[in-house]
């Protein structure tokens, strides 16, 4: 069964539940779905490791207190998906965590900040020059009265623009890579406190 076929079944059995408590539970599945396979299963294989549907959509309302409906009823939850859905936390990592917070956190957003500003001098560099070169062509033929020099600062202008492109393209590179930094870093903070489940 593919993911969002096994979401949609789950998301229909568990329709007694409140909208919140229902997307929770979804959300929840979803998750541990993209956890088995960024370790190497199919998607296929990564539901089949759940157990059926009406298992888990029948352990889910009976934990917040509803009477699984006739196409929610099945047999009890395979062991390992009822460990796995009870979310373990790290005492000891969560202390650790904010004592580093206190003592370098500071420090880490100055530095995370000063990137992006770095960033953003780029993009006003690389437009600069996009914008130069371009004042620079349509001025050349007001500012030069002979052919040589017109030309010549047209062919910098040219230049300019053609710079400013990749420029503009390494930057947004850069832009997402700084994006793709704080996402890995909040799955890491999560790896941690969860004691191994992210």
């Amino acid at each position: 069964m593919k993911k969002y076929d096994f979401l949609e079944q789950l998301r229909s059995r568990l329709s007694s539940l409140s909208e919140e408590e229902r997307e929770r539970s979804v959300s929840f599945y979803s998750e541990m779905i993209d956890d088995i396979i960024e370790e190497g299963k199919t998607e296929e294989e990564a539901v089949g490791s759940l157990g059926s549907v009406d298992d888990i959509a029948a352990k889910i309302l009976s934990e917040n207190g509803e009477q699984p409906s006739e196409e929610a009823v099945g047999t009890e939850m395979p062991q390992e998906v009822t460990a796995a859905a009870k979310p373990k936390y790290n005492t000891a990592a969560i202390i650790l965590l904010i004592i580093f917070g206190v003592f370098f956190g500071g420090g880490i957003i100055g530095i995370y900040l000063g990137l992006w500003g770095a960033l953003i001098g780029l993009y006003a560099a690389a437009g600069s020059m996009g914008v130069i070169g371009l004042a620079g062509m349509i001025a050349a033929p007001f500012i030069h009265h002979t052919m040589a020099p017109m030309l010549m600062q047209i062919g910098t202008g040219l230049m300019g623009i053609g710079l400013c492109l990749p420029f503009i393209m390494l930057c947004n590179l850069c832009a997402k890579g700084l994006v793709e930094l704080v996402r890995l870093c909040i799955k890491l903070v999560k790896h941690i406190v969860t004691g191994g489940r992210i």
